[in-house]
């Protein structure tokens, strides 16, 4: 196995070396491309203000069906966030970009990773069961199930969009998208286009990314983009608790890290119904003491985890439009990732140290037959997937803290583990009424070949348009998540559990929507059912600290509210929501979860300057530290209101530079976000800091 840290740097300057290479000739290449492909000199900026309000407030996306829709006729409750959104932001990370979406939470977690709830049960399971695409390739690993521990590497910079599901997705993407779909939409443009950004932050923190867009002739255009940002060590206090005596202790964590993230993709348009496209991906990313494993490990003053990666993918696909708008798309994918993991505790009063490497092979084939419209009004999709997933490698290592000296070491029982799945997708929407009333329903069939036999994921609902411009929809979805590898075989301190089942979830939505000139509204009640949920419990093997158990019934309900205003000089984006979730097998509350969530955004654009000015704020209301742990953690703390505001202020010096300024948590306040292994302070935020970015158009 590749040595990760030597590895990531040597990715890094190699995927560099190849994005330099392939598109230094492609300025020369610009002759042969026509010039309605050429950014032209009279092209608006990416401002806000510059940008048409029904481009602003009718927002398409292809996430919840495979047909580019926009949401007022989307049968799933969607959500998309744009470059320049992130950008009036300041986020940083993917993590940050989606940190003000309605009914959901987002925190730090093992190996700097993201734990991620929405619409409630916040816990030890918030990295998992939601899944996460690039660019329609799901990423979820076999090994635990997730793909949130490692989303520190898909880097913003190189991206143009995220979109998320908030509720089940399993009928059209398949099994992991239990709780959520977050696709991340790599760069693209289909016009000449070149860009590149610095950014430097009060805390040690860079960034800086590059995307160029390149016609080659009529038929051809490469799309590239790297991106890289790094974390200095923030040398973060944090508080810890011992079991044992119940005494707090103060532990400190860096926090550093470097990660990447390149993409070259080539597009062809051979006519108006046949395209092509090839892409190649690399990704990567070094941490060091992130959040580790929390109190009821015995972690202390050493509660840390480390994390490498090394990803590398090619995808590959068509379209070939027929007559009457039959449209047959195909792809295809493979990936490797290559991965270490360590987490540090005490083990009989010696300070150790637990490490896992671990590598999969994922590959894919889909076939899509689809149609917006036809005699019958019903738009409709068929498809056909395969999907192969490996674990090539795993094995785990102990050392001392104290001297590196080797405790212990082996393979994993799980490596070699094969998951296969051969999968029947079918939706179709028919409009009826002189297209006030919309049917919806559909059906996914996964045949897990390996040993979970057949599962069903069903959609339905309906959906009334009193006018064009607004809807009311009544959804059903149904999603299972199978058991993952872990869950199976178990790790170093928690066993498996070779008995174990798939989850079941039942989510009920009832939504009103409406759009207008200048602003729209969106309004949703729903109600989850989870069944058979993977937990990690208490358990009386003295090997390990917990087990998983599949432990009964959680429900979650709640409302939410979405609003949006565009007019003049102003813009209002705001949300809020209520959620309550509970166990209803083990009796407790998902007390981690806020009962109330707002997130409000302004904006101003100067009236006679390039000048542009936001204020965001975040508030969370009513949340503990974390959630209970059976059997160790029965009563966790309650953590103040999270109450946080930025400002961020962007001047378009020309038509080619941008400069933007930023204040992060303006009244530097000690907020915190809940811990899924419940740190009785929680996640410290951060501090009072700022930041300078500058972007060029060449």
């Amino acid at each position: 196995m590749r040595s990760p840290l030597c590895s990531i740097h040597l990715n890094y300057r190699l995927i560099l070396a190849i994005s330099l290479n392939a598109l230094t000739p492609l300025t020369f290449a610009g002759d042969h491309t026509s010039a309605e492909n050429r950014e032209q000199p009279g092209q608006q900026s990416e401002y806000l203000h510059s940008i048409s309000l029904e481009n602003l407030l009718k927002i398409t996306v292809t996430i919840a069906s495979r047909f580019n829709e926009d949401e007022i006729n989307l049968g799933s409750s969607v959500s998309k966030i744009t470059r320049q959104e992130w950008i009036n932001r300041g986020a940083d990370r993917l993590r940050e970009a989606l940190a003000t979406q309605v009914a959901t939470v987002i925190s730090p977690s093992l190996w700097d990773g993201s734990a991620i709830a929405i619409r409630g049960f916040f816990g030890n399971t918030s990295s998992s069961a939601i899944a996460v695409q690039l660019d329609d390739v799901p990423m979820t690993l076999l090994r635990t199930n997730s793909a949130l521990f490692d989303t520190l590497s898909y880097q913003l910079g190189a991206l143009n969009s995220l979109e998320l599901i908030r509720g089940p997705g399993s009928a059209i993407h398949g099994s992991d998208a239990f709780h959520g779909v977050i696709a991340a939409n790599t760069y693209s443009a289909s016009e000449d286009q070149r860009r590149m950004s610095v950014k430097l932050g009060s805390l040690g923190f860079s960034q800086a990314d590059i995307n160029i867009s390149q016609g080659l002739n009529q038929t051809h255009r490469i799309n590239s983009a790297f991106a890289y940002s790094r974390q200095n060590s923030l040398n973060q206090d944090y508080r810890n608790i011992n079991l044992a005596d119940d005494q707090l202790i103060t532990g400190e964590r860096d926090l550093d890290y470097n990660a990447y993230t390149g993409v070259v993709k080539l597009n062809s348009d051979f006519s108006s119904q046949l395209s092509s496209y090839l892409n190649l991906y690399a990704k990567g990313r070094h941490s060091d003491q992130g959040p580790g494993l929390g109190p009821n490990r015995d972690t202390l003053d050493i509660d840390h985890s480390d994390s490498d990666e090394d990803f590398y993918m090619v995808k590959a696909g068509f379209s070939q439009t027929f007559a009457n708008q039959l449209i047959l798309e195909g792809n295809g994918y493979f990936w490797d990732t290559d991965i270490t993991r360590t987490f540090s505790r005490y083990r009989a009063g010696q300070p150790t140290q637990d490490q896992i490497f671990f590598e999969e092979s994922h590959k894919g084939l889909r076939l899509y037959l689809k149609q917006a419209d036809n005699p019958w009004n019903t738009q409709w999709l068929l498809g056909l997937e395969a999907s192969r997933a490996r674990l090539d490698d795993n094995h785990n290592r102990r050392i001392s803290l104290a001297d590196n000296s080797i405790l212990r070491e082996g393979i994993n029982v799980s490596q070699g583990y094969e998951r296969k799945i051969n999968s029947l997708v079918f939706q179709a929407k028919t409009h009826l009424f002189n297209d006030h009333l919309d049917l919806l329903y559909g059906l996914r069939i996964d045949n897990y070949l390996d040993a979970f036999g057949h599962q069903n994921s069903p959609r339905l609902g309906i959906i009334y348009y009193p006018d064009e411009d607004q809807a009311i929809k009544l959804l059903y979805g149904q999603a299972f998540t199978p058991p993952s590898s872990l869950d199976i075989f178990g790790g170093v301190t928690i066993k498996g559990n070779r008995e174990i089942g798939p989850e079941i979830i039942d989510t009920y939505e009832l939504v009103y929507i409406r759009h207008s000139d200048h602003w729209k509204l969106n309004v949703t009640l729903f109600k989850s059912d989870w069944s058979d949920g993977i937990l990690a419990v208490s358990t009386t093997d003295p090997n390990f600290s917990l087990e998983f158990s599949n432990i009964g019934e959680q429900t979650a309900q709640g409302i939410e509210l979405s609003y949006q205003y565009v007019q003049n000089n102003w813009s209002l984006k705001a949300n809020a929501a209520y959620v309550d979730s509970k166990n209803e097998t083990e009796n407790f509350d998902y007390d981690s979860f806020p009962d109330y969530i707002i997130n409000l955004e302004l904006g101003y654009q100067l009236s006679h300057y390039p000048v542009e000015f936001f204020i965001q704020n975040q508030w969370h209301i009513n949340r503990d530290s974390g959630a209970v742990v059976a059997g160790a953690i029965e009563d966790p703390n309650e953590l103040p209101d999270y109450f946080r505001l930025d400002i961020s202020g962007h001047w378009q010096a020309s038509k080619n530079w941008r400069l933007s300024g930023y204040i992060h948590n303006v009244f530097d306040r000690d907020n915190a976000t809940p811990s899924t292994f419940s740190l009785p302070e929680g996640h410290p935020d951060e501090e009072l800091n700022f930041s300078l970015s500058l972007n060029y158009r060449f």
